[in-house]
């Protein structure tokens, strides 16, 4: 029963295996939403809607702020 590990069986047991696209797809996706979540909550505009929420901000668009100047 030989309980050493030879050096290549350890190096290919440590090395770092390389994501599947799959995963790294996944990440990103529930990253994107974390920080849309963030931003909607952050400043009460839904930026993926274009629509502003109620909130602590009064949001008004600049075409129509220019029209009543």
């Amino acid at each position: 029963m030989d309980v050493h590990r030879s050096k290549p069986e350890e190096a290919a047991r440590d090395k770092p295996r390389a994501a599947a696209v799959s995963e790294i797809e996944e990440f990103f996706v529930a990253m994107e939403g974390k920080l849309v979540q963030y931003y909607k909550d952050k400043y009460n505009y839904d930026f993926v809607k274009d629509k502003p929420m109620g909130g602590r901000y009064e949001w008004i668009r600049l075409n129509e702020a220019l029209k009543t100047e």
